[in-house]
């Protein structure tokens, strides 16, 4: 199993400009984090740009190693959707607060329910809830129990 060609059209919705669009020119994120194309922070500095071409390689490079990052920690079988829904949630809380989370914990006991039930718990950025990341979450949660990929901004 690998990423899939849904969860990249649903991260592209979420992690870009309005239409799905990638942001060509860096801005700050609202959080301090200066980020280009489709969520892609490492090394960004203001006044950086790129191309659409460029922010979809960056895309499929980083969900590619989030997926596999994240698959080290689990330990139970996923179907598709779950393990796009989970690939999401990383690529955006980043993998290590992913991997020590008590929604990976609750998963690996099997207990997929509870696990899904943690999602809403990742909608704060510096301490303060972002209405942004509660409907992300919501989302992310729908495609882990539902397989709906079609909850997008």
């Amino acid at each position: 199993m690998c990423p899939s060609e849904s969860l990249l059209h649903f991260l592209k919705a979420w992690e870009g400009l309005p239409g799905g669009r990638p942001a060509l020119e860096a801005y700050d994120d609202g959080g301090g984090v200066w980020t280009i194309g489709y969520g892609h922070t490492h090394g960004v500095k203001p006044g950086d740009v790129c191309s659409a071409e460029r922010a979809n390689d960056w895309l499929e490079a980083e969900v590619d190693e989030c997926w596999h990052a994240i698959d080290h920690g689990i330990a139970v079988t996923l179907a598709q959707h779950e393990m796009d829904a989970l690939t999401s949630l990383a690529y955006n809380i980043g993998v290590g607060a992913f991997l020590t989370s008590t929604l990976l914990r609750r998963l690996n006991s099997g207990d997929f329910g509870s696990a899904a039930e943690e999602f809403p718990r990742w909608c704060r950025d510096n301490g303060r809830i972002v209405p942004g990341l509660v409907k992300r979450r919501a989302a992310e949660r729908q495609m882990f129990t539902d397989a709906d990929y079609t909850n997008t901004p």
